[in-house]
């Protein structure tokens, strides 16, 4: 039910985003493309379970700009979970879509999903990636991009924050 809420609310922010773009400039030209990656820390609440489940990742990215602003690209994460005494690593990749609406400042949506070997069964989960962010330009083409992010999945739902590192390829600086 609260999942639902969030979807609900982030597709709207999305919707009226998009309403504004006659009122910013050009942030990241079309054609531009972005290469880098983020480290990230979550902690979720688990059903059933007293104890956190804690989630360090490191996820490199690849995205490109069709028109001004509008970035889609793939996300591949290395994920360390621990919970307890449980430790265990994953991978996990997903297309994204992300939009500048002022300055920098962008929303982004990510699909995720998982595979995993769970005491002999191969496991999957999949859900949803909602963050708010800033592309800080160092220069040109470097950023640094603080991001904070609601993510729900089948099993949990958690709040975490990544900091990223981009370099984005042609992309035309406005003056």
């Amino acid at each position: 039910m609260k999942s639902s809420f969030f979807i609900s609310a982030f597709i709207i922010f999305l919707v009226g985003s998009f309403s504004l773009t006659s009122l910013q400039a050009q942030y990241v030209s079309t054609g531009s493309t972005m290469l880098g990656g983020s480290l990230g820390f979550e902690s979720a609440d688990v059903d059933d379970s007293d104890e956190n489940l804690n989630v360090l990742s490191i996820a490199p990215n690849l995205g490109y700009f069709p028109v001004d602003n509008l970035g889609l690209g793939l996300n591949l994460a290395f994920i360390s979970y621990t919970q307890g005494d449980w430790k265990d690593t994953y991978t996990s990749i997903g297309p994204f879509a992300r939009y500048y609406l002022f300055d920098g400042l962008f929303p982004q949506v990510q699909y995720v999903w998982e595979k995993y070997d769970f005491n002999g069964d191969d496991e999957t989960i999949s859900g949803f990636d909602f963050s708010v962010g800033y592309t800080l330009f160092l220069n040109s083409s470097i950023a640094l991009e603080p991001t904070i992010f609601y993510r729900t999945t089948d099993e949990s739902d958690s709040f975490g924050l990544r900091i990223g590192i981009q370099a984005f390829l042609g992309r035309e600086v406005a003056d």
